[in-house]
């Protein structure tokens, strides 16, 4: 049985972005590849699960039966934090045939708590960074990324909430998502009770009493190991 290829290319046209083109072709007997990239602000769903975004700078690739599928794109509406502009069309995948689809993306459609927590956290909500970074550090999902979840602890810290601070201190000293760095996660625990966030030094007081990472140097300090 041979194994070829289904190509989906999404492009956004330029009016309002409200628009996009599908081209899928297909040829083989099993299952095949499906490659799609979407420009101009949108996100791509595939039987209402998220398959392609903007950011990437490659084409999402995906696996993908015969048969039918729910083709969605979406659009975010303005700065909203709580909905998005989406079209969908149902598309019948079989062999050797090219399809052609335009989507138009007009109907307002409330985000799931996940994309309203991405939402939030671009536009600045720290709060809803670390929401976002709990979730990818989830083993209920699916998706589960460490190394996402550190980079939205991390941004949460650099703009002042020092409870990221204490998370991605957590990340690094246990190397989960990042290298194991003792000393790096003292300082970042250290850093968020100077700041006043009592966990950060219940966290500490911990690490000093077991000696995790730190010496005691005097009655009153201590020094990274």
């Amino acid at each position: 049985m041979k194994d070829l290829f289904k190509i989906v290319v999404f492009v956004a046209l330029s009016l309002n972005f409200l628009y996009a083109k599908a081209t899928i072709l297909v040829d083989g007997y099993t299952k095949k590849l499906l490659f799609m990239n979407l420009k101009d602000g949108g996100t791509i769903y595939v039987d209402n699960e998220k398959r392609g975004v903007t950011s990437l700078k490659e084409p999402a690739s995906i696996l993908a039966e015969n048969g039918k599928h729910e083709i969605k794109v979406c659009f975010p509406d303005g700065k909203s934090t709580t909905h998005k502009i989406c079209g969908e069309q149902n598309v019948t995948l079989s062999d050797n045939e090219q399809i052609n689809i335009k989507i138009k993306a007009d109907k307002l459609t409330e985000m799931s708590p996940l994309e309203k927590n991405e939402a939030k956290c671009q536009y600045g909500d720290l709060g809803a960074c670390i929401v976002l970074g709990m979730n990818y550090y989830s083993d209920k999902n699916a998706q589960k990324d460490y190394k996402k979840a550190d980079e939205l602890y991390q941004k949460a810290c650099d703009g002042g909430n020092m409870r990221g601070c204490v998370d991605v201190g957590f990340a690094y000293m246990y190397g989960k998502g990042v290298e194991k760095d003792t000393k790096k996660a003292i300082d970042l625990f250290k850093k968020a009770c100077e700041k006043g966030e009592m966990s950060g030094c219940v966290v500490l007081a911990d690490a000093f009493e077991h000696g995790k990472g730190i010496k005691k140097r005097s009655s009153r300090g201590y020094a990274p190991i």
